[in-house]
């Protein structure tokens, strides 16, 4: 069986094991497939399904309400005594808009605190809510795009738990500030620009603005 197929064989599995264990649950059954599809076959196997199970059941329960612009943060350090799976790496999952930047920044902030990545999940939902912010339905092309990131990393001690927590959403809101300040910066660039054809150039998209001057 090629990777492709193997691939899609434990796709399955995972959607099997949402229709056993949640049964009532269709929205994790349409989740699984979807938030683990780019995956690479070697990542899962069915030694640690389990635990991708479980993984994508937190993230869905971080996620599954989120206000428009909301930034969902939670690290998350499993133990089988108290979670019912055990891990012996932490996973950092956040929920965001999708916006340029986001990967290279979190990780930024994870060398900062000298947690290395051993694997990472980072799937572009489209995903449609309802008036309460729950999700109603998730597939390509429906409502408004969003970033689900898991990042498995070293084992976060948990008196740094929270400190990681507040770091990444704190970058996250920068990142996306930034982003959204791109269009008036690029303005500005315009305005001073005049016939400089370099300063034109930077202006179109080919330099990264991070602040501008007031």
């Amino acid at each position: 069986m090629g990777a492709h197929g193997e691939s899609a064989d434990i796709l399955k599995k995972l959607v099997e094991m949402a229709g056993e264990r949640r049964p009532s649950d269709a929205l994790l059954a349409e989740f699984l497939p979807r938030y683990y599809r780019e995956l690479p076959v070697d990542d899962i196997d069915d030694r640690r399904l389990d635990d991708a199970y479980a993984a994508a059941l937190a993230h869905l329960s971080l996620g599954r309400t989120r206000a428009p612009g909301e930034v969902l943060v939670r690290v998350v350090s499993p133990e089988y005594e108290r979670d019912g799976w055990q891990t012996e790496s932490s996973l950092l999952m956040f929920v965001t808009d999708d916006v340029p930047f986001l990967v290279d920044t979190v990780r930024m902030v994870l060398d900062r605190h000298e947690l290395g990545i051993h694997l990472l999940v980072h799937p572009m939902l489209g995903v449609e809510r309802d008036a309460n912010h729950a999700i109603a339905r998730v597939g390509r092309g429906l409502g408004t795009t969003e970033a689900w990131t898991q990042i498995e990393l070293d084992r976060v001690p948990p008196d740094e738990r929270e400190a990681v927590e507040a770091d990444v959403q704190e970058a996250i809101w920068h990142v996306k500030g930034v982003v959204a300040d791109f269009p008036e910066m690029r303005r500005r660039m315009a305005d001073v620009a005049g016939d400089n054809e370099l300063l034109a150039w930077l202006g179109e998209q080919h330099f990264v603005f991070l602040a501008a001057a007031s």
